[in-house]
C-alpha cells in the first residue's frame, strides 16, 4: 500500500487525492476524540450518582487512533493508532477507579470491564486467531483476584449481571460456580474455527 501512495505522488495533481483522504481521516479522528471526551465527562458525574447500575461504553480502543502516547494527550495526529488507544483505555479505567476510590465507593462497587469483540487485527498464532476478549469482574467487597481459566461465551453477561443485581451472586466462588454451570456455551461454533 505504501508503494502505491509513493507512486501516486509522481502523477501530477494526484497528491490532491491523498490530501482529501488524509483530511477525511483527521475529521473522523476529531469526531471520535470529541465523542470520547464527552463520554468521559458524563462518566465522571454518573459514577458519583446514587444509581445501582451504570453502563459505560467507550469507543476505545477502536480505531481511528485518538491518543498520542508520546505526548500523553488526546490527538487526531496521523501517527496515532490502535496501540495508542489501548494506552488510553488503560488510563480511562484507571481514572474510573480513582474517581470511585476518592468518593469512597471502590470497595462497595462491582465493576465489569469487557469488550464487544476480540482483537480482529491480532496476528494469527498457529494459523488461528485468538478469539478471547477481556472479561474482568471485580465484585463489591472483593479483595483477592481469581483467574477463571475455562472458556465461556460472554453472551451470558446480561444473565450474570441480573443474578448479581438480585443478590444471588455475591462472592467470587458464587460466580465461578455459576460460570461452571454454563461452560457448555463456550465459544460460538460460528467463530471457533475461523482463522
Amino acid at each position: 500500500m505504501l508503494w502505491a501512495r509513493i507512486a501516486l505522488y509522481r502523477i501530477p495533481f494526484a497528491f490532491r487525492l491523498l490530501a482529501k483522504e488524509q483530511n477525511a481521516l483527521i475529521e473522523q479522528k476529531r469526531h471520535h476524540a470529541e465523542e470520547y471526551l464527552r463520554l468521559v465527562s458524563g462518566a465522571r458525574s454518573s459514577l458519583l450518582s446514587d444509581v445501582n447500575l451504570i453502563l459505560l461504553h467507550f469507543p476505545i480502543p477502536h480505531t481511528p487512533g485518538i491518543y498520542d502516547r508520546t505526548t500523553s494527550s488526546v490527538s487526531w495526529a496521523p501517527q496515532t493508532g490502535y496501540v495508542d488507544n489501548m494506552v488510553l483505555s488503560d488510563q480511562t479505567f484507571g481514572e474510573i477507579r480513582r474517581t470511585l476510590e476518592t468518593a469512597g465507593q471502590w470497595d462497595s462497587t462491582t465493576v465489569l470491564i469487557t469488550s464487544d469483540h476480540w482483537n480482529r487485527g491480532a496476528p494469527l498464532v498457529n494459523g488461528k486467531r485468538d478469539h478471547r476478549i477481556p472479561f474482568i469482574l471485580k465484585l463489591s467487597g472483593q479483595k483477592n483476584g481469581v483467574e477463571y481459566a475455562s472458556p465461556f461465551n460472554t453472551i451470558i453477561t446480561r444473565e450474570l449481571l441480573m443474578e448479581m443485581l438480585r443478590g444471588n451472586l455475591t462472592a467470587s466462588d458464587d460466580v465461578v460456580e455459576w460460570l461452571d454451570q454454563r461452560r457448555a456455551l463456550a465459544e460460538s461454533p460460528f467463530t471457533r474455527d475461523l482463522p
